[in-house]
């Protein structure tokens, strides 16, 4: 795992930059013809109700733009386009087009551009989520809690607590911490009470990934 303290820029700029009305232009033309896809092929459940196509871009041009706060701007690409060249199996489509469009549904040939896209993009993924786990640290006992917050940067107000080196028996008692990957913009929320004693922002960093079994860095 891979984290830094303090807050990250905001993208890997160095390999995907664009983020100017070209590049959102881009993001529309390759959503548009993803989804086309699953129109035209008339995939989606039986009984959903009647989705216009303005719907499916809409959810992937957002879930596009993040992805180039990610990084992660060539993998969506690659994935968006083997979607719309792709000959579509409805039959296995079981999601209205704008779900079906993520999990690349109908689409067994595009696997490998999905795992591709979703590694690169799995730090910024289910921002909100909370994890808990107890483990054994390097020979420290360890209660931990980790909130995933995707892309975007700490809040200001972190969740109240106690302080660094107050005793504790849960880490829900101690104070939230801020961290942060290196290789990228994504952030998590972390509490840690270890051996008793409520742990600071590098500690509770570094020991709520193990302790709770989520990495968040990659």
């Amino acid at each position: 795992m891979l984290l830094s303290l303090v807050g990250q820029p905001g993208c890997r700029c160095s390999r995907n930059e664009p983020t100017n009305e070209a590049s959102h232009q881009a993001r529309e033309a390759a959503c548009r013809a993803a989804c086309a896809a699953y129109f035209t092929a008339g995939c989606g459940p039986a009984d959903a109700p009647p989705l216009e196509r303005s719907d499916c871009q809409a959810a992937c041009v957002a879930k596009s733009a993040v992805s180039e706060r990610a990084g992660c701007r060539r993998e969506r690409e690659a994935f968006l386009s083997c979607l719309a060249r792709d000959t579509l199996d409805c039959s296995a489509v079981a999601s209205a087009p704008a779900a079906a469009l993520e999990r690349a549904e109908g689409a067994a040939a595009c696997s490998a551009e999905l795992a591709t896209f979703s590694r690169c993009f799995a730090p910024c993924a289910e921002p909100g989520t909370v994890h808990l786990g107890d483990t054994r640290d390097q020979g420290r006992l360890a209660s931990a809690e980790l909130t995933r917050h995707g892309c975007e940067q700490c809040p200001d107000k972190l969740g109240p607590g106690a302080p660094e080196g107050s005793p504790c028996t849960v880490a829900r008692v101690c104070a939230q911490q801020c961290c942060g990957c290196d290789a990228g913009p994504g952030h998590y929320l972390a509490r840690a009470c270890v051996d008793g004693t409520c742990a600071g922002r590098a500690l509770a960093c570094d020991v709520a990934p193990r302790a709770t079994g989520h990495e968040v860095c990659p």
